[in-house]
């Protein structure tokens, strides 16, 4: 380690190795003995640092960031690792557990509510699993050799009645967390799926496109060439997507999904909130009524899947030309946990 010949010398040789990750040339490092400049600190500070982030090789490092710029900080992984992109109220729960059961804890990572993006490529790289309410976009920045992508899907009109029915299920004390609670607990449904605050969210307004699609999170894509472009993607996603099942075929799709990530395909599945009136499955759900899809609420709903339509189209392609290639036949039985069937 270099000896300190003055604070200059500190700070140069610590914006050196916290920024470019390296020591000061030779030839810089030969004038830092030099007695400190007469200067404000301040001013000392701030060209040093200037200086470094403006340099050729730290404005190439930040360009490198995401991970289809440069695969090669990749090639040293070894393992793989299977990532479940999530889609809200497609029973995903139920495959999750299933998954779940074939790794030790401490090789699953599970959705906290922060961006797969926002973690090192150290943090992430011990995971075997990785599972949660992703957007395809955050899935590449997961450091493996193979990223393995699986994802169920339902018809978007029922994973919307299926999303105001959760919603509506939930107790008074979760208003305040959640808008689409407090919503969904004063609104009959073709109110809610009128209002301002639900149309424009991208859980609702054509979501599988805004998952597989967008190319940042949580930004509803606006109507025209965007979203055109959106969908673009999104149909090359889910068509590459390594594993996909079908929420009303569960049985079918978990050994489907099993049998092309290479996992043991387990003899039975058991459901996971799949009971209707939703009580019994936690404390905090009650019993809410059948929504009945009347031509009002069906027309109401048209623009909010027109995208999804043709994507859940694409995905139950994909899904038969696996089952057909991976030989499934249908020897998963899918069971009831006790409360749901005896309640």
């Amino acid at each position: 380690m270099y000896p300190f010949e003055s604070y200059r010398d500190a700070l140069i040789r610590a914006c050196y190795r916290v920024m470019l990750g390296r020591e000061v040339e030779e030839e810089i490092s030969a004038q830092l003995t030099a007695e400190e400049l007469p200067s404000a600190v301040a001013r000392e500070v701030e060209s040093i640092l200037d200086s470094v982030f403006n340099s050729e090789e730290a404005q190439y490092r930040l360009k490198r960031r995401h991970k289809l710029e440069f695969p090669n900080l990749y090639d040293n992984m070894e393992h793989k690792a299977i990532c479940f992109i999530h889609l809200e109220k497609t029973g995903g729960k139920t495959l999750d557990a299933a998954i779940s059961d074939g790794f030790a804890p401490d090789k699953i990572f599970r959705e906290d509510g922060i961006k797969l993006y926002c973690y090192s490529p150290g943090e992430l790289s011990v995971f075997k699993y990785i599972t949660g309410h992703y957007d395809y976009y955050e899935t590449l920045f997961i450091p493996a050799v193979e990223v393995v992508r699986v994802a169920m899907f339902r018809h978007p009109l029922d994973r919307l009645i299926s999303f105001y029915r959760y919603h509506r299920a939930h107790d008074a004390a979760a208003e305040p967390l959640n808008p689409f609670v407090a919503l969904a607990r004063s609104l009959e449904p073709e109110a809610f799926f009128r209002h301002p605050t639900v149309r424009s969210s991208p859980r609702i307004d054509n979501a599988y496109l805004h998952v597989f699609g967008a190319n940042a999170v949580g930004t509803n894509l606006p109507r025209g060439p965007a979203r055109d472009s959106a969908f673009e993607r999104a149909w090359s996603r889910i068509a590459s997507l390594d594993a996909v099942g079908l929420t009303h075929r569960m049985g079918e799709s978990v050994e489907c999904i099993f049998r092309a990530v290479g996992l043991k395909v387990p003899e039975t599945v058991e459901w996971r909130n799949r009971w209707m009136d939703f009580e019994g499955v936690r404390p905090d759900l009650s019993a809410v009524g059948p929504v009945s899809l009347t031509p009002k609420l069906r027309e109401l709903l048209a623009d909010l899947i027109d995208c999804d339509d043709k994507l859940y189209a694409l995905a139950e392609t994909r899904f038969e030309e696996l089952k057909s290639r991976m030989g499934v036949w249908g020897s998963v039985r899918e069971t009831l946990p006790l409360s749901q069937a005896t309640g």
